[in-house]
C-alpha cells in the first residue's frame, strides 16, 4: 500500500489544526522486564523505536499539532525526539507533556483537560501503535456527523474480519461489538477476559454456553442490528473535546475501552455516541504484551504495514536493503560467507555474523555478536547482544548486552533482561520471564561485567546459578501477578523505581531486610495491607455517611494507589459489609465499633441462622449499587465468590484476623442466592465459579458441596426457561402454519 497523499489535506474546511494526543506511557506491567531501563514507546519493533511508527503514521495523515504525555522515563522520550529531530520537525509541531504522578489514561486526559490544549477534535493514539491507516476517511465521516449531531463524541477505529486465532496471536481478549451496519454506531462493547485457573479451567469455559444478554430496545428502533466477534480495537480514537471534559467529570473513568466506552455506552439518558470505523485492507495494531511484539514485528518484516518496513529508513542512522525472503539488512553488517541469513529476519548494523550461524525469522539489533555455529530461530536480540560459539536461541527475547556463553541454549518463551549473563553449555528453562535491576550495588554490576568478560569477579556474589548455570550472572525473579512466571535478572532485588509511576521494590526488600523479615514475609503483607485499607475506607464512608459517588472515588483513589482491580475493592468491600452483622473482630479500630452489632445470632439454631441470612441480606441491598460499580466482569464476581469462600474458611487474608467469616459458611447457598437476587452476581458468574472449582481437589470443594441445591435451581430454572421458549416457538410455528 502506498503511503496516503499529503495533498488537500483531510477534504474538509477545520478551523483548528489537526492535532493528537500520543500517550507514551503504557500504564500496564505486561512488557515491564523489557522496559524499566528505558520506557516502552522506545522499544525496538523491528529495530526501530515504536513511537517512531506512530509519529511517522501521523505525519503521512496531515497531523498539523502532536502533545506527546508521557510520565515515566520523560528525560529519555525527550532526549529521543530530539535526536531523532522531531522537536523541530517541519511535517508538524511537538509538544511534550510531563506529569510525572499519573498512573492511568483518566488521568493523563484529565491533565489535558486542564491544560486547556486541545480545543477542537483531535486523535487520541497510544505510543505503542503500528498502522498505515489512512485518516481520513475515517475523519471526515467523524466531522460529518459532528456537524449534524454533536453528540457523536468519538470514533473508534477497529480491525474486522479476524478470526480467533488471529485474535490470540495478536495477543488480544475476545471482544463482542454491537453496533449497527449502516451508520456504524456502537451500541455494546464486551470484552470476554480468559485466562487464570489453567488449562483445563479454560476448556470447561470454552465448553461451557455463554450467555450474551441484548436489549431488544435495539431491534425496534432500527432495521438492523449486527453482533461481531471477528472485530480487535486499535487503540486509535478520534474525539471531539467533550471527551477530555468526561474523563474530568468521572474520576472512576481510569481506561478508554473498560471505563470510557462503557460508560458511555450505560448511559443512553446523556444521549452521548459512540461510533466504529473498521478497517479492512489496512493495518492498525498496539504493541501491548510480548506476543503482539512478535505478532508485529513479523507482520513488518512481511511487509503488511508498507510503507513502515525496514528498507524504507525510518532513521537516518540506518542502511537497510530489502533481500529475498524478507531479509533486510543493514549496509554495515558483517556476514561470513559461511553464514546464513533466512526468511522473515532483519540484522542491524555493525553487528557480525559468523561462520556457521545460522539465522531464520529472527531480529537481531545493533552491535551484536552472533558466534560460530549458533542458531536463531524465532529470536528477538536487542543491541549489544554476544552469543558465543554453538549457542542455541528460540522463540525469545535477549535485552541489552545479555551474553550467552559458549554451548548455552536459550529455549522457547524466555526473556532475559538487560545485562544478564547465561553459563557455559547451561540450558535455559522454558518461560522463563525477565525483568530489570534498577540501581544495583556497584560490586553486583561489576560482578557481572567480569562475568560477561570471562574473567572471574574479584568479590563473591550469589547468583542463582540453578538459573543462569556456572559463571552466570543473574536472579530468578517470580511475578506476583503470576507467580508460575519467572524472570533472570542480574540482580536479587527485583523491580526498579521510575516505571508507570510505581514505588521501588528495592525499598521494600531493603526495609525487609532491616526489620529482619524474608521476602515471603514482605510478599503475604501486601494483600491484608490493602484489604485492610479498602475496609477502613469502606468503615469510615459507613460512619460519616458519604453518598455513594464519593466513596466510589475514595475506593477508586486507594485503587489508582495500589496498583489494584474493581474486582479487589469490591471483594474486601463485601466481606466488610458482611462483617457488620456480627460483632466487631478484635482488629477493628475502636472508632469502628459502633457501626457493629453487639450479639451475634446463635448459629447452632434454624432461628439464629434465619436472623442472620436477615442481616446479611439487609446490608447487601443497602449497599448494592456501590458493588455493581467495582464488578465490571464475569471474572470479577468469580474473584469475588473465591474471596468469599476465604473469608467463610478463614484462609489466606482472613486467617487469624478474628473476622467471624466462619458463621456464614452455615448459609454460603443461601448468601449466593441474595447476592444473584440483588443484581450483585450473575447466573453466568456463579455457574462459570462451580465449573472451576468442579475442577479442584475433592477439599477445595467444600462451598460447591454447600452451593450444590442453589446451583441445582438455577440450572433447572435455565432448562425451565429454554424449555418454555421451545414450546412457545413450537406454538407460534403451528399457528403460523
Amino acid at each position: 500500500m502506498a503511503p496516503p497523499s499529503r495533498k488537500g489535506g483531510v477534504g474538509l474546511e477545520t478551523k483548528e489544526a489537526l492535532s493528537a494526543i500520543v500517550l507514551a506511557d503504557s500504564f500496564t506491567q505486561k512488557l515491564r522486564p523489557v522496559t524499566l531501563q528505558r520506557p516502552k514507546v522506545l522499544l525496538p519493533l523491528v529495530n526501530t523505536p515504536m513511537l517512531d511508527y506512530t509519529l511517522e503514521w501521523l505525519a503521512i495523515n496531515d497531523v498539523e499539532e502532536v502533545h506527546i504525555f508521557v510520565c515515566a522515563h520523560a528525560d529519555a522520550v525527550q532526549e529521543h525526539l530530539k535526536a531523532r529531530g522531531w522537536l523541530a520537525s517541519r511535517k508538524f509541531r511537538v509538544h511534550v507533556v510531563v506529569s510525572t504522578n499519573c498512573l492511568s489514561v483518566g488521568e493523563a486526559l484529565r491533565v489535558m483537560d486542564n491544560r486547556d490544549v486541545v480545543k477542537s477534535d483531535f486523535i487520541l493514539v497510544a505510543g505503542d501503535v503500528v498502522s498505515n491507516m489512512n485518516l481520513r476517511p475515517a475523519l471526515a465521516a467523524h466531522l460529518e456527523r459532528r456537524s449534524s449531531d454533536k453528540a457523536s463524541i468519538m470514533t473508534m477505529v477497529m480491525r474486522g474480519g479476524l478470526s480467533p486465532a488471529h485474535i490470540r496471536r495478536l495477543g488480544d481478549m475476545p471482544t463482542t461489538v454491537v453496533m449497527d451496519p449502516t451508520s456504524g454506531r456502537l451500541f455494546k462493547f464486551e470484552e470476554r477476559e480468559e485466562g487464570g485457573g489453567g488449562a483445563e479451567v479454560d476448556v470447561a469455559r470454552r465448553r461451557r454456553r455463554r450467555r450474551f444478554v441484548l436489549d431488544t430496545t435495539l431491534f425496534s428502533e432500527r432495521d438492523s442490528v449486527q453482533v461481531r466477534s471477528d472485530m480487535v480495537e486499535a487503540s486509535i480514537y478520534i474525539c471531539a473535546p467533550e471527551v477530555l471534559m468526561l474523563f474530568s467529570d468521572n474520576f472512576d473513568y481510569q481506561n478508554v475501552r473498560k471505563d470510557f466506552v462503557s460508560g458511555v455506552l450505560s448511559e443512553e439518558e446523556l444521549g452521548n455516541k459512540l461510533f466504529v470505523h473498521e478497517l479492512r485492507d489496512e493495518y492498525a495494531a498496539r504493541v501491548h504484551n510480548l506476543r503482539s511484539y512478535d505478532a508485529v514485528s513479523r507482520d513488518v518484516l512481511a511487509r503488511w504495514v508498507y510503507p513502515f518496513c525496514p528498507d524504507t529508513n525510518l532513521s537516518s542512522e540506518t542502511e537497510y536493503q530489502f533481500r529475498r525472503g524478507h531479509v533486510y539488512m543493514d549496509s554495515h553488517v558483517q556476514l561470513a560467507r559461511q553464514a546464513r541469513v533466512s526468511h522473515d529476519s532483519c540484522i542491524g548494523a555493525g553487528s557480525i555474523i559468523s561462520d556457521g550461524a545460522l539465522v531464520e525469522a529472527s531480529v537481531v539489533g545493533a552491535n551484536c555478536v552472533v558466534g560460530p555455529g549458533c542458531v536463531l530461530r524465532g529470536a528477538y536480540l536487542l543491541d549489544d547482544v554476544r552469543l558465543e560459539a554453538g549457542v542455541c536461541v528460540e522463540a525469545a527475547l535477549l535485552c541489552d548486552r545479555v551474553v550467552v556463553r559458549e554451548g548455552a541454549a536459550v529455549r522457547r518463551g524466555a526473556v532475559l533482561s538487560f545485562d544478564v549473563v547465561v553459563g557455559p553449555g547451561h540450558e535455559l528453562a522454558e518461560e522463563d520471564e525477565a525483568d530489570d535491576f534498577g540501581q544495583p550495588p556497584p560490586s553486583l554490576v561489576a560482578a557481572a561485567a567480569s562475568l560477561a568478560a570471562g574473567s572471574i569477579p574479584e568479590t563473591a556474589v550469589g547468583f542463582d546459578t540453578d538459573v543462569v548455570g556456572g559463571l552466570g550472572a543473574g536472579f530468578a525473579w517470580a511475578d506476583d501477578k503470576d507467580s508460575a512466571r519467572h524472570s533472570l535478572f542480574p540482580s536479587a532485588t527485583g523491580h526498579a523505581a521510575g516505571e508507570e509511576g510505581e514505588s521501588s521494590d528495592d525499598e521494600v526488600n531493603s526495609a525487609a531486610g532491616e526489620a529482619g523479615t524474608t521476602d515471603a514475609e514482605v510478599a503475604q503483607a501486601v494483600g491484608p495491607m490493602f484489604k485492610r485499607e479498602v475496609g477502613e475506607t469502606f468503615l469510615r464512608c459507613v460512619k460519616e455517611s458519604i453518598a455513594h459517588d464519593n466513596v466510589v472515588i475514595e475506593l477508586n483513589g486507594l485503587k489508582i494507589a495500589e496498583d489494584r482491580t474493581f474486582a479487589d475493592c469490591a471483594r474486601y468491600m463485601l466481606t466488610t459489609m458482611l462483617g457488620l452483622c456480627l460483632p466487631a473482630p478484635t482488629s477493628c479500630r475502636s472508632e469502628y465499633r459502633e457501626l457493629y452489632t453487639h450479639s451475634a445470632p446463635e448459629a447452632g439454631s434454624r432461628e439464629g441462622l434465619v436472623e442472620l441470612l436477615q442481616r446479611a441480606s439487609a446490608q447487601v441491598r443497602r449497599w448494592k449499587a456501590l458493588l455493581q460499580k467495582f464488578l465490571r466482569s464475569e471474572d470479577d464476581q468469580v474473584e469475588v465468590l473465591l474471596t468469599l469462600e476465604e473469608f467463610c474458611s478463614a484462609e489466606g487474608d482472613y486467617e487469624a484476623t478474628g473476622e467471624h467469616g466462619p458463621v456464614f459458611a452455615h448459609i454460603f447457598a443461601q448468601l449466593l442466592k441474595a447476592l444473584y437476587d440483588e443484581d450483585i452476581l450473575t447466573e453466568e458468574a456463579i455457574l462459570q465459579w462451580a465449573a472451576e472449582k468442579s475442577l479442584a481437589e475433592e477439599d477445595e470443594k467444600v462451598f460447591l458441596r454447600k452451593a450444590q441445591p442453589f446451583l441445582s435451581w438455577l440450572q433447572d430454572a435455565e432448562e425451565e426457561s429454554a424449555g418454555s421458549g421451545s414450546e412457545a416457538s413450537s406454538d407460534g410455528d403451528e399457528e403460523e402454519a
